[in-house]
């Protein structure tokens, strides 16, 4: 075994093994949740991360650190006395998976005690983490000058030398960022729960467990399934105006906050330099950069009713985009915002939600 990988094996073990889990977790559960995984790999307890996902100056860095102390947010959103009334009837469990490419899951756990489980793979932060390194090492680059940078690869970029930021306070704003990509595809997972779709998938579709990013060729008209992943992605953004951005929910001014747009814009960076490598549209899913977009709209319109608030948006993220190109975070081919996917939610998706939704809300045992 090298040096490198050792000491990543020492660091990951000083860690707490049940730091990514979170609920009243059983040890029947854990084992009901690891055959539950399948294709999302195993619950990343003490499980070891490739020392291979950041390397600087030819030194691995330990990411598991960073996996952690964000998914402590997501433990806490669980833990206090609201949720855990509310979820007294039907509790929600739930793991990160070792997997290191970004996905998630919810589903269903029978038996005697059925629960709903959540997973998000460790990849839904790294490749975010990654991604911003990236971006923010390009801009620091022409702006500062490469002495002001260290040399780093990634399994994530085939292993080609890019430059990150070397400055502290810059390395902290990626780890924040991309946690805020991570829980977008968290609170995806949680609207499936919370809004029924899980309870209907099981009842009307026979299926257990819903996933994200499922690749499968283009079918014609809509499905439920692409109408609940819409939903979930719509919902995904209005959880996360109420986990980050409560203050600005009730008045939703937040355009006329320089810290609450400020906020904004460092939250959307987070989820764009996730969302926009999600690819193009499947049977179940829409495009990266249209999921982006329902996603952060969302999240905008909890927060203001400013009218200018669509335009305002298109503008910003338009510029982001442009920056991760530059960057070469995203290819162009993967930040083009396909009209007729935004047409087809506006004239059939939409439509068919209102018409859907009661038979999700009614199953689900928290009320209407």
């Amino acid at each position: 075994m090298s040096a490198s990988k050792a000491t990543a094996r020492k660091q990951n073990k000083k860690l707490d093994n049940r730091a990514f889990e979170f609920g009243p977790m059983s040890p029947y559960d854990r084992f009901r949740i690891n055959r539950s995984l399948l294709r999302q790999g195993k619950p990343l307890h003490s499980q070891t991360i490739p020392d291979d996902v950041l390397v600087i100056d030819g030194h691995p860095a330990n990411v598991r650190i960073p996996a952690e102390q964000v998914f402590g947010f997501v433990k806490s959103i669980f833990s206090n006395s609201d949720a855990l009334k509310l979820l007294n009837s039907s509790p929600i469990i739930g793991v990160m998976s070792d997997r290191m490419s970004a996905n998630g899951r919810a589903g269903i756990l029978g038996g005697l005690w059925p629960k709903h489980f959540i997973n998000v793979t460790v990849g839904s932060l790294l490749q975010g983490l990654v991604s911003l390194h990236r971006l923010y090492g390009h801009q620091g680059l022409q702006l500062l000058g490469p002495e002001f940078s260290r040399t780093a690869t990634s399994r994530y970029y085939e292993n080609k030398p890019f430059q990150i930021a070397i400055n502290r306070n810059i390395t902290q704003q990626v780890v924040l960022g991309a946690s805020y990509g991570m829980l977008a595809v968290f609170s995806h997972e949680l609207a499936h729960v919370l809004r029924g779709h899980t309870f209907f998938s099981k009842k009307h579709m026979s299926e257990k467990r819903i996933d994200e990013v499922v690749p499968a060729p283009i079918s014609k008209g809509n499905s439920v399934r692409r109408v609940m992943e819409f939903d979930a992605d719509d919902y995904a953004g209005k959880f996360l105006a109420g986990f980050l951005f409560r203050d600005f929910m009730e008045a939703r001014n937040l355009l006329e906050s320089e810290d609450g747009m400020r906020r904004f814009l460092f939250v959307a960076a987070g989820v764009s330099s996730l969302f926009l490598t999600f690819g193009a549209r499947t049977t179940d899913y829409y495009s990266g950069p249209i999921r982006a977009y329902v996603v952060l709209g969302s999240l905008l319109k909890s927060c203001s009713k400013d009218p200018g608030a669509v335009r305002w948006l298109d503008e910003q993220l338009g510029e982001m985009t442009a920056d991760m190109i530059a960057a070469e975070t995203i290819r162009p081919e993967e930040a083009v915002l396909r009209l007729d996917e935004m047409q087809e939610i506006l004239e059939k998706v939409i439509p068919d939600r209102t018409r859907m939704e009661n038979d999700w809300v009614s199953l689900r045992p928290w009320g209407r």
